[in-house]
């Protein structure tokens, strides 16, 4: 490897920096190429039309739903999730009732998570590599389709947006690992209801840290 490196250093036409910058390249090319490819997708085959509980979102668009106190915090199915139908109904307000608003927003949502992980990680070990490239193909494939390309699945996009940014911020800020962070992490979740075992662990691995935070500084 160290005599590749020196050849590959001394090749004409390939600067250092541009060696040096290959991973970064790499990665947020990885990343515009796939978050392009889904947001082509959402433009060429989203349809501006309701679909299944997407309905519900009708009512209060139109101004027909006499209580929308009670529509937020009606059940769907087994579960409550009043901030979702906020974030939603506020998309629909603003694109004059368009059903594609909640596909763009998820798109941008796993987008923006593959981008902080990149960042992160980049601000953990002091550098980006090429395995980092896992971020925007775990969170941007295509695979995704039923959740990216469905606007009520904001219900599910929120939390998965929510709960990666509290791992994200416990993998950047160590000194957040306090109890207090940690009733704040379990307390959260109740208001997008998903998602509750994954924002559980984060609330548990928080109390821990800072039950041994605790215990170190009483021992001192």
């Amino acid at each position: 490897m160290l005599i590749e490196n020196k050849f590959l250093s001394r090749r004409p036409g390939l600067p250092q920096t541009f060696l040096s910058k290959g991973p970064e390249i790499f990665v947020w090319g990885i990343w515009l190429a796939m978050l392009f490819i889904a947001l082509a997708c959402v433009y060429r085959y989203g349809r501006n039309i309701p679909l299944a509980e997407d309905w519900l979102m009708v009512a209060p668009l139109t101004g027909n739903e006499p209580s929308l106190a009670g529509w937020l915090w009606r059940q769907n199915a087994e579960h409550r999730i009043p901030l979702p139908k906020i974030i939603y109904l506020f998309l629909l307000k603003i694109t004059h009732g368009d059903f594609r608003s909640g596909m763009v927003f998820n798109v941008l949502s796993v987008g923006f998570l593959s981008a902080a992980f990149i960042l992160v990680f980049k601000y953990i070990r002091g550098k980006t590599i090429y395995a980092d490239a896992f971020f925007p193909i775990i969170f941007l494939h295509l695979g995704h389709w039923a959740n990216l390309f469905w606007s009520w699945q904001i219900g599910f996009v929120l939390p998965t947006l929510f709960t990666c940014i509290l791992f994200a911020i416990v993998l950047s800020y160590t000194g957040l690992l306090q109890m207090r962070v940690a009733i704040i992490a379990e307390l959260g979740p109740k208001l997008y209801d998903r998602n509750f075992a994954a924002v559980t662990n984060v609330a548990f691995m928080l109390g821990l840290g800072g039950f041994q935070e605790g215990c170190s500084y009483s021992n001192k």
